[in-house]
């Protein structure tokens, strides 16, 4: 039995989303090659002609447009150019490659592409990324001069391997070409479809004149969950929601911080450690900008010997005679203002402060508060629910999905000051399922992976606009109308005894009343009961 695989969008696919978009991508680094010659009109003008261009090799595409367009390099460095691109954007599908290797001890395995790309180079990505192994072969249309759409490059492989059709499985996501065609010819065809989820169409269809952000940010969030291991439903969410939301968001805060010359980024434990990790991989992006992870707790600086405190910010560098700035994700402004009256008790300059979501300004800091998007989420209202859940707990529990113990004090330990943590049961929740610790690496690794996609992609470039027009706008519309595949995933939390997201009566009703409405109703219902809510 043979069992033969389209490549792109089956095997690899793009983490900016749609084959077109490579070419925005590309576009970037034309740009930044060509230096001011290169303006926003002739970036997009790049990109139409590109994307217009057909001929049969990679290079022959870059000597015809080299007549229209005036490239920065000679066509085969443009097309080496091409091929870096295309490099870092494919990523491998985790559930086609489980397919392959579970029909792989069952026949031959074979893969087909309609490509244009060098089958050397789709060769070497199928191998990096584990699909292909020795005795496998690859057939590339335009080396072959054959090609999927008119059944031709199935003929030609049949009569050269002499596969009987009746002998032979396809798998592909085009339904012309690797369904309709091959079932035509009598070869057993199968429709693998990884499609977009709610937040990725939405995304998709934004009208924008520019760079297309928000679709390559659909790419990036489709990627990274097909490419990932773990459960569907976290990887729904996490890609979706939270994801964009801490990358754009530390994003957000470095640029600020470099812009007003704070040089060291303290991020408070327990709430802000998947953060602190987006914060250490961008930091190339930001060599002005140092992060570091700081035990640190209210109740640290007020019950603790302040003294000792002092002495371990002192070793962390917190205090000096840098600007330093602490980020948080929900805060009042408390600790902020108590760190900084002990800064001031010792003669240490203030302490700024970055926090998601901030209750109030406090007057005593207003010269050193920073609150990046109170704007956004304050608009949400003072319901108590849509405060308690939607806010501390979404922000500080399930975003960064820390297992770390509560910092309760500060002792010495030989020359240094350490943190004293708390007891391993002082946690209020639990997760159903997996544990705590795997759910955290499972989450870390999806947050890193968009973030790494985040610059490959050269949306780094663009994350204040995908922050403000974007990803906040769809969080708030998960706050105001939550979608049921993105809710699946939260009742996995229980929250004292509670899940987060559960059923609307009895003794074990769901915390999250809103989301448990549109879980567990019929969404037409739900809908109706929330737009008539008293």
């Amino acid at each position: 039995m043979v069992y033969s695989f389209d490549v792109f969008d089956t095997c690899l696919c793009r983490r900016c989303g749609e084959p077109r978009l490579t070419f925005d991508v590309l576009s970037l680094k034309v740009q930044e090659a060509m230096g001011e010659a290169c303006n926003e009109r002739l970036r997009q003008l790049f990109v139409a002609v590109r994307a217009e261009t057909y001929r049969s090799d990679i290079v022959a595409i870059y000597d015809s447009i080299a007549q229209h367009f005036p490239l920065p390099y000679a066509s085969e460095r443009m097309a080496a150019m091409e091929m870096e691109v295309e490099r870092q954007m494919l990523a491998p599908v985790e559930a086609t490659l489980q397919l392959v290797n579970h029909l792989r001890d069952k026949g031959t395995v074979r893969f087909i592409s309609d490509m244009y790309l060098p089958s050397a180079f789709i060769k070497e990505r199928l191998i990096a990324y584990g699909f292909f192994k020795e005795g496998d072969k690859l057939y590339v249309s335009e080396e072959l001069h054959a090609w999927k759409h008119d059944g031709s490059l199935f003929r030609l492989i049949h009569e050269e391997e002499g596969i009987p059709y009746r002998q032979w499985h396809h798998y592909g996501n085009c339904r012309h070409s690797d369904y309709k065609v091959p079932r035509n010819l009598g070869i057993h065809a199968h429709h693998l479809s990884y499609g977009y989820l709610p937040y990725e169409m939405q995304w998709r269809k934004m009208p924008v004149l520019q760079y297309q952000y928000p679709a390559i940010l659909a790419g990036v969030a489709r990627a990274a969950r097909l490419s990932a291991q773990g459960p569907d439903d976290q990887k729904d969410f996490v890609c979706d929601v939270s994801a964009p939301l801490m990358v754009s968001w530390v994003l957000r805060v470095m640029n600020d911080a470099r812009a007003n010359g704070i040089r060291r980024l303290y991020f408070c434990a327990r709430d802000t450690h998947t953060m602190f990790l987006v914060a250490r991989r961008l930091q190339p992006l930001f060599p002005e900008v140092s992060p570091h992870y700081l035990f640190i707790s209210r109740n640290a600086l007020q019950q603790g010997n302040q003294a000792l405190a002092f002495h371990y910010f002192l070793e962390k560098g917190l205090a000096s005679k840098e600007k330093t700035a602490i980020v948080d994700s929900n805060s009042s402004g408390k600790t902020l203002r108590v760190l900084n009256q002990m800064m001031k008790q010792y003669g240490c300059d203030p302490v700024a402060g970055y926090f998601l979501v901030s209750d109030a300004l406090p007057k005593e800091t207003a010269l050193s508060f920073h609150s990046i998007c109170p704007r956004y989420i304050n608009t949400l209202g003072n319901r108590k629910e849509r405060s308690l859940t939607g806010m501390m707990v979404f922000f500080e529990l399930v975003l960064s999905l820390n297992h770390h113990k509560r910092t309760e004090c500060y002792e010495v330990h030989g020359s240094t000051v350490r943190p004293v943590f708390g007891p391993d049961d002082d946690d209020y929740w639990e997760i159903k399922g997996t544990g705590a610790r795997q759910a955290k690496k499972w989450n870390d690794q999806l947050v890193l992976d968009v973030c790494d996609a985040f610059v490959n992609t050269g949306l780094f470039r663009y994350s204040g606009q995908l922050f403000d027009h974007v990803v906040i706008p769809s969080l708030t519309g998960f706050f105001d109308c939550p979608q049921k595949l993105y809710l699946s995933y939260l009742r996995r939390f229980v929250l004292w005894d509670h899940p987060l997201v559960g059923p609307l009566w009895g003794n074990n009703k769901g915390l999250w009343r809103r989301a448990s409405r549109f879980y567990y109703l019929p969404s037409l219902i739900s809908k109706w009961v929330w737009k008539n809510r008293k």
